[in-house]
């Protein structure tokens, strides 16, 4: 029964807001139309739209004038440096050094000229006076005042240097000219004595020193030369070096040298020791099938020897068939110059 009733008054509820509804809006008046009011309004002048601009016109890469381009962030990109090939400039040979130009050959092929030519220079630069010779590396040494060239591969193999009007000392740097038979230097105005080094001049085979002002004593090795005027010198004979066992390992210097005497009053083995590459030192003393003493001089290494006897001077041991022929050709020397003095 109650639910009979309410129904009714739920529906005249409803009708009386729908009435009041419509009393609102005939209050308010009729409402323009979205599109009336776009038209009727006037609204507030608009920005102007944004036009897109056309998309940049491609150009041709930039020439090497062109301004850089751009990078993403704006800032101007450093050009690449083209990179411009340098010519390698020829090294210059320091001065005074023996060339082609002064050897005729590469002096990468024939190094035992270019040790002669390079001695001559230095040579020249310790006399206290060249005099008149032309000694240069800018001149060809086949052009050299008394310098005279021979064998295969050439090398200085004469020096006559008679009136050059050279003064000083006879410098050292001659007995390095391993190949040298000749060498005259007689009638000019040298003076001290004669330097030990060019008893180690194997090949020499003539010697001038007459007519200078030497002092001093002569070397005994150059009397083994076969020519020479060392007896109108009027010196003494300089005494022989003797070789110190008990404390000497290094080198031994190129000229004559004695070996000590073994025995009381015996004489005493002398050798001749050439400038070489080659160095040799003493090695030892040993005792040598049958029971004799013998003495050896070694290689720098110590592996190749000779050895002699030093009571008769003669070659008892040698090792050497294998090594370099520069080393065969210094142990050829000083076994042929082996002999005994007093």
């Amino acid at each position: 029964m109650h639910g009979r009733n309410l129904a009714p008054g739920l529906a005249a509820l409803a009708l009386g807001l729908a009435a009041l509804a419509l009393s609102s809006c005939s209050d308010a008046g009729p409402q323009p139309s979205a599109a009336a009011n776009a038209t009727a309004t006037p609204a507030a002048t608009a920005a102007p739209a944004l036009t897109a601009s056309p998309p940049p016109t491609a150009s041709a890469a930039p020439t090497s004038t062109a301004s850089p381009a751009a990078t993403a962030s704006g800032t101007p990109a450093t050009p690449t440096p083209t990179a411009t090939a340098t010519a390698t400039p020829t090294a210059t040979p320091a001065p005074g050094t023996c060339t082609q130009t002064t050897l005729g050959v590469d002096p990468a092929t024939n190094t035992e000229l270019a040790a002669d030519c390079a001695a001559l220079l230095a040579a020249k630069a310790a006399l206290a006076d060249a005099g008149t010779l032309n000694w240069s590396a800018d001149t060809a040494i086949t052009d050299w005042d008394g310098v005279t060239l021979g064998g295969t591969p050439q090398r200085v193999t004469g020096l006559s240097l008679l009136l050059q009007g050279i003064t000083g000392a006879i410098p050292a740097q001659l007995g390095s000219l391993a190949g040298l038979r000749t060498l005259d230097l007689s009638r000019n105005r040298l003076t001290g004595s004669i330097p030990s080094e060019l008893e180690g001049l194997s090949s020499l085979s003539a010697l001038f020193l007459g007519e200078n002002e030497l002092t001093g004593c002569l070397p005994v090795g150059l009397l083994a030369v076969a020519s020479h005027d060392l007896d109108r010198l009027g010196l003494e004979y300089c005494a022989i070096p003797v070789l110190d066992f008990s404390s000497d390992r290094s080198a031994i210097p190129p000229g004559t040298h004695r070996f000590p005497a073994f025995a009381a009053d015996s004489p005493a083995l002398v050798i001749d020791v050439p400038s070489s590459d080659h160095e040799v030192k003493w090695k030892e003393a040993v005792l040598s099938s049958p029971g004799g003493l013998a003495v050896c001089l070694s290689n720098l290494a110590g592996d190749v020897l000779i050895c002699f006897n030093p009571f008769t001077g003669k070659t008892v041991f040698r090792n050497d068939s294998e090594a370099p022929a520069g080393l065969r050709r210094v142990f050829d020397t000083i076994a042929e110059s082996a002999r005994m003095t007093e």
